[in-house]
């Protein structure tokens, strides 16, 4: 949502999470993946922009505790959209797995600062899950800003 490599990749991976959707009554957004793809690109240059941390566990937290409210705005901004009928279906559960993602990363992050490791790996294994499933359904809906990952370059 992001030691081992895995937790670190999860991390970073972990606060790009991203999805959308919208209900089959309300009509469709116009340009709907411009527009999905545009609130993922402007997420991923707010990620982009924070400065990079370091490689520990704690490190990391506090990087993915950074990301958290961008991504937290980005699902936000993605659930307002409504999918074409014949994708709304495949947004919803991306949307969902966002959504469950969310406080899977805050549970992660307290989880590294108290320092159980068990609980860090069940919870990274279980975000890591949701993740992997958002990103193909959001590349699959032809939506590849969201299902990329941003990492944070900028200088500390």
């Amino acid at each position: 949502m992001r030691r081992d490599a895995t937790l670190g990749g999860l991390l970073a991976t972990l606060a790009l999470a991203v999805a959308g959707c919208g209900g089959s009554a309300a009509r469709p957004t116009p340009n709907f993946a411009t527009i999905a793809n545009t609130i993922c690109t402007n997420a991923d240059t707010e990620i982009a922009a924070l400065p990079a941390g370091g490689s520990s566990l704690g490190a990391l937290a506090a990087q993915a505790q950074r990301e958290l409210p961008i991504v937290r705005t980005e699902v936000r901004q993605l659930s307002a959209l409504v999918a074409p009928r014949s994708e709304q279906a495949d947004f919803s559960t991306a949307l969902s797995a966002a959504h469950q993602q969310l406080p899977l990363i805050a549970r992660l992050i307290s989880a590294v600062r108290a320092q159980r490791t068990a609980s860090v790996a069940t919870i990274a294994l279980r975000a890591r899950a949701l993740d992997q499933r958002d990103k193909a359904t959001m590349a699959a809906l032809g939506l590849n800003a969201c299902a990329s990952q941003a990492l944070p370059r900028g200088r500390g």
